[in-house]
Parts: C-alpha cells; structure tokens; sequence
C-alpha cells in the first residue's frame, strides 16, 4: 500500500496542470476544426448530369488554377475564420473561469489577431467583411489587461457578426467548439 505521500505524488503525475491540459485541448480542438474546415474545401460540387451528351463535350473545362494559386472559396474562408472564433471564445472563456492564465488569454488574443492579418480572401462579399475586420484590428491599440484588441467591444463583435452573414449568406456557417460550459 504506497504511503500517502506517494499517492498524492502519483496523483500530480497523472493529473497534467492545466495550462498543458489547455494547450492539448486547444490543440486538439484546433485541428479538429481545421479538418473539418479542410474537408468541406475539399467536398466536389454535385453537377446534375447533363440530358444531351453532345452539350456536355462542348462544355470547356475550368481553368486549373496554376502553380502556387489555388481557388479560394467562401466555405474555405468561413473555415479559416471558424478556426479564429474558436480560438476567440475559449481564450473568453478559459481567462473568465480561471482555466487558463491571463498572460495565456493575452497570447491566444494576439495569435487571434496575426490570424485574421493572414486569411486567405478573395472579392466576394464574405472576403470583404474578413478584409474589414483584419483593417481594425490593425488599427486596434492594446488594452490596459495587455490585449492586443478587446474581443468583447461593441464595433469587434459588429466586424465578427458581419463576417457571420457573409458566410451564411454564402452558404456557410461559422460555428464554434467551446471547450468551456457546453
């Protein structure tokens, strides 16, 4: 039978802090939404057989797009920004109930905010909106907490709720894993 200081020290170990605890999760959430985002990207257009197989062989295939380039679709960019407001709301939340540090919530906040400098848009009215939002935080100075923009503003949520009607309008929603609360 191991003493009680053995059991506690065993307990310590197999038990990881939570700040690695939230950095696995956060990983794991991470891909997980990148995956998914990935997979809907990847997902081909159904394309309703054509009645006249003579039509169909005078229809011109689509440019491929060339070395380097790749088209960027709606889905593909809401994705990108899914992943951002994942991050986003669990560093909300995590800093709120005391899960993860605030010198860790700064940090998420400002990957965040690199994040949105380099989503891949396009002209379309949902890149615009990410476009939009990329400007202010550009232009967002760092809070007295030591964030590098305040996710919880008025004009920040208005950017992230126009960003969410693009997307939907576009055909895809943004969603969210909360790791926090449900």
């Amino acid at each position: 039978m191991p003493t009680p200081q053995h059991a506690s020290h065993t307990k310590q170990q197999a038990s990881p802090a939570p700040s690695a605890f939230m950095r696995r999760i956060g990983f794991v959430s991470l891909a997980a939404v990148m995956a998914l985002g990935l997979a809907a990207c990847a997902a081909p257009e159904s394309v309703p057989p054509s009645p006249n197989p003579a039509a169909a062989e005078a229809t011109p295939e689509p440019a491929e797009p060339k070395a380097g380039e790749a088209a960027i679709s709606a889905a593909h960019v809401c994705g990108q920004v899914t992943t951002l407001s994942t991050m986003e709301g669990n560093a909300v939340q995590g800093v709120a109930l005391g899960v993860i540090t605030p010198a860790e919530y700064a940090e998420t906040i400002d990957d965040v905010k690199d994040g949105f400098h380099h989503v891949l848009v396009d002209d379309s009215d949902v890149g615009k909106a990410v476009t939009a939002a990329s400007n202010y935080l550009k232009s967002a100075e760092r809070t007295a907490a030591g964030e590098s923009y305040n996710p919880k503003t008025g004009e920040w949520t208005n950017l992230r709720s126009a960003i969410a009607q693009a997307c939907r309008a576009a055909g895809s929603d943004l969603t969210g894993l909360s790791l926090f609360g449900g």
